[in-house]
């Protein structure tokens, strides 16, 4: 019988996390699952909109200032961004325009634009270096 030896328990934790969902390892960090609450409490008021967005966004960057760019513990979770993320404030204008109807339908070409964006911009990168 194979007991399982706990040093190697961070791996097999981030694996079956990725595969069954992990409020740690969310892509964002904790602190995005509360923002994903705020905006869901705040879809029918724009001005609570407003201001939760605006001081969230706002709030990111005192809060990567005060522990670095790279924190370690468990402000890693926290906080996974570097010095750039309180610009998502300029997100705000998109999403006060919304009128909560479907677009013209774009799913698929963005199945194919992302990947394809994404290894070109590695490529441009690679060819950089």
């Amino acid at each position: 019988m194979n007991i399982p030896h706990f040093a190697s328990a961070t791996p097999s934790y981030m694996f079956y996390g990725s595969l069954f969902g992990n409020i740690i390892f969310v892509e964002g960090g904790v602190l995005f699952l509360v923002l994903g609450v705020l905006l869901y409490l705040t879809r029918n008021n724009k001005m609570n909109l407003i201001i939760y967005y605006s001081v969230f966004s706002v709030f990111m960057y005192p809060l990567v200032k005060y522990y670095g760019y790279r924190p370690g513990g468990l402000t890693s979770y926290l906080v996974p961004f570097a010095d750039y993320q309180w610009m998502m404030i300029a997100a705000l204008p998109f999403m006060l325009i919304y009128n909560r109807k479907k677009g013209i339908g774009l799913k698929y070409f963005f199945y194919i634009f992302y990947p394809l964006h994404i290894a070109i911009l590695y490529i441009i990168g690679q060819s950089l270096k």
